[in-house]
């Protein structure tokens, strides 16, 4: 009997020591770059290849990743953090304070990065063989949060293509029109023992009844439809709900349309939505400001009414030629319903993110679709994101100041209320411009089949890391 539990127990080490995670995923960029931050799908992938310095704890507070500790100088301007012994690249060589250096000095050399903002940092030095100094232009007394982001964390050097990684795995295979291949880092400081040992990202465009078979875990595309998701179900897949949550909206620049044309164009979406079954249809919440509702900082409805109500009403103008820039994904239903509103289009459509920053910096636009997490309780480092200036998913006219006045509170009043009320400010102030033009909320959800437990993931931080995953 024991030779017997002795086999039981070799076959299933065995079987995990092979255990293969497959995940689809709506796309994998063709050249990943964890410095170009661009889609969910991108931070996903970036949690299970690269450690950070620092990262939040299960309550959402800072704890220590590679950094065991820091100190904070000079009115929050200079931040000098020190370094745990004895960690280990995926190829266990070791993490040194001058790989650490270098990495951040990546940020330096390309600044306009999406979660935090590289043109604010000032010089990175090297203090010894455990601590490093990251010194900023101007004080910013919440830039260590900014240090959880993919952008900051720890590269090797000499590596360009993430077959050496800090984080729980590192690449064995980039084909991204096929998959992305994964290999458990050995060296990694994991807090559990790990199921899966591989980890296949596999790109999909329409889930096949093939795909169903193969796949353990799906992300949805943003036009996965209620009827689609209903299949995946009866297929054996169960929805795992995240603690997150998009927005997504029109915006509308007051750099090329006069406040009189945002005015005219929101009644004329309001009267086209009015009755839509679009929404439903989707399996989408229909919004009314930018923020997901039920949180600090956000608007009531009461709010809403009164800001619409002091917009008047449509003076029915004849509107120019509208410039507009939608994602390629967009939903057919969606895109006749905004073609049915005006006279005349002029329409282009972007890929992903990383072809949207490109496109805007080209041309001018007169409206365009986006989205972004927008769930958090607290909306700061999420509107960093959302008006950050090297990618800005909300145009705000040039000469107004008030904008940069407003984000720059948010971004740096320590007290809690003060900061919300500043947020709730921004919310009133984007309707009552007509820069905005909220159109539904997405909650975040996978789809996993029957026998994947996501239950070890830290809901309240929306995790993903597959190292996790049972």
């Amino acid at each position: 009997m024991k030779t017997i539990n002795i086999l039981l127990l070799y076959l299933v080490t065995s079987m995990n020591a092979f255990a293969q995670l497959k995940i689809g995923i709506p796309r994998i960029s063709e050249n990943l770059n964890h410095l170009e931050i661009h889609s969910v799908s991108e931070y996903v992938i970036f949690d299970d290849l690269l450690r950070s310095l620092i990262k939040f704890d299960s309550n959402g507070e800072l704890a220590p990743d590679l950094a065991e500790s820091w100190e904070i100088k000079d009115q929050y301007k200079k931040f000098v953090l020190k370094i745990k012994p004895n960690q280990y690249f995926s190829d266990n060589s070791l993490i040194t304070t001058k790989d650490i250096t270098k990495s951040l000095q990546n940020v330096l050399a390309n600044p306009d990065i999406v979660h935090g903002d590289g043109n604010k940092i000032k010089k990175i030095s090297l203090l010894n063989d455990t601590q490093i100094e990251i010194e900023l232009s101007e004080s910013n007394p919440f830039f260590l949060t900014e240090l959880s982001a993919p952008e900051y964390r720890i590269v090797k050097t000499t590596d360009a293509k993430y077959g050496v990684t800090s984080g729980p795995y590192f690449v064995t295979n980039n084909s991204s029109s096929k998959k992305l291949s994964l290999k458990l880092n050995e060296h990694y400081p994991f807090e559990t023992n790990v199921k899966f040992k591989g980890v296949d990202y596999l790109p999909y465009q329409k889930i096949t009844e093939k795909e169903l078979e193969d796949l353990d875990i799906i992300w949805p595309t943003s036009t996965m439809g209620l009827s689609e998701i209903e299949n995946i179900i009866k297929h054996g897949y169960y929805v795992y709900k995240l603690n997150l949550g998009f927005s997504y909206w029109l915006s509308l620049n007051p750099n090329t349309l006069n406040k009189n044309e945002r005015i005219q164009i929101k009644h004329k979406l309001d009267s086209i939505f009015k009755n839509s079954s679009f929404f439903s249809n989707n399996n989408f919440s229909r919004s009314r400001q930018l923020f997901l509702p039920y949180g600090p900082g956000r608007l009531t409805d009461e709010n809403i009414d009164s800001i619409n109500l002091k917009l008047g009403k449509d003076t029915s103008q004849k509107l120019k030629k509208i410039k507009v820039l939608l994602p390629k994904s967009i939903q057919n239903e969606l895109l006749l319903l905004l073609k049915s509103s005006f006279d005349q289009l002029d329409l282009h459509f972007y890929s992903d993110f990383s072809e949207y920053s490109k496109l805007i910096k080209q041309h001018q636009y007169d409206v365009s679709l986006v989205n972004n997490d927008l769930s958090s309780i607290d909306l700061r480092s999420s509107l960093v994101v959302t008006f950050n200036a090297s990618r800005p998913l909300v145009w705000t006219e040039k000469s107004n100041k008030d904008y940069v006045a407003l984000l720059k509170n948010i971004n740096t009043e320590l007290n809690s209320v003060k900061r919300y009320a500043s947020i709730k400010q921004l919310g009133e102030k984007i309707l009552s411009d007509v820069i905005v033009y909220p159109l539904y909320y997405d909650y975040g959800f996978v789809l996993a089949k029957k026998g994947i437990d996501l239950s070890q993931l830290n809901k309240s931080g929306a995790e993903t890391f597959s190292w996790k995953i049972k």
